[in-house]
């Protein structure tokens, strides 16, 4: 027989071989496991890789503290897995480090804790704003300060740094996830002009409250943006028509 023929076909046993035993490996592991292969073989991933990459992480999960791998295992069947367990602690890792990626309640729950904030139910916070004209005024001040001190700790950056986008879209997240509306829309209606509804299921009072605090909000002079803002409300929503002016 001739050498390049003789090469041909112990390549072509070769590959047989492999191919047994790649069908031997995938034959002895579970239905789940098998799912996980044929994802990765789809994507062009070779059983040698799929190997090497699962020992590796074997060898960081087993080196894992005893008692983080019986939590893993707690929780496996309440996630549908060890991998979904992880892949939720790792969430919850992101959101910490960034909070635009956090989920509501989970924003929510560290406002509460990080910036020392206190439940106020809706009727009571009627009440509180319903009193006079006067003490709305000295209630707006003092929430326009509680407003940016949440936002900055929501970006994490400083207020010279924040783009009129940024600052606004902070507003539509924070304010919603403080459930003080159920809905924030957010519509462009051209490069510098945003026109932005907020409903909610209170009353006049409320709108006219909210509206007169988000106009004295976006229109102070310590942003590195400058704003004209005109707002109308209605019994159970308020819209605001802002135009950026300026960029400083």
């Amino acid at each position: 027989m001739p050498e390049s023929e003789q090469n041909k076909e112990e390549q072509t046993n070769n590959s047989e071989k492999e191919k047994e035993k790649d069908h031997y490996i995938y034959a002895k592991v579970p239905e789940e496991t098998r799912k996980i292969i044929d994802e990765l073989k789809d994507q062009g991933k070779t059983i040698s890789y799929i190997i090497s990459s699962a020992i590796d992480i074997y060898f960081i999960y087993n080196s894992m503290p005893q008692g983080l791998k019986d939590y893993v295992e707690k929780h496996s069947k309440e996630f549908g897995g060890r991998r979904n367990v992880v892949k939720e602690a790792i969430r919850l890792l992101q959101s910490q480090e960034e909070r635009d990626k956090a989920e509501d309640i989970d924003l929510w729950i560290r406002a509460r804790r990080e910036m020392n904030m206190m439940l106020v139910g809706k009727k009571m916070f009627i009440e509180l704003i319903s009193y006079d004209k006067e003490r709305n005024y000295k209630i707006t001040k003092k929430l326009q300060n509680l407003a940016l001190d949440i936002i900055l700790w929501y970006l994490r950056k400083p207020i010279k740094d924040l783009s009129f986008e940024e600052f606004l879209f902070a507003v539509k997240r924070i304010w919603i996830v403080l459930n003080y509306f159920t809905l924030i829309d957010v519509k462009k209606e051209s490069n510098k002009i945003y026109y932005v509804t907020f409903k909610h299921s209170q009353n006049k009072i409320f709108s006219d409250f909210w509206k007169d605090y988000f106009i004295d909000l976006f229109k102070l002079k310590r942003f590195a943006f400058e704003c004209i803002v005109e707002g109308e409300s209605y019994e159970e929503s308020f819209s605001l028509t802002i135009k950026k002016i300026l960029d400083k």
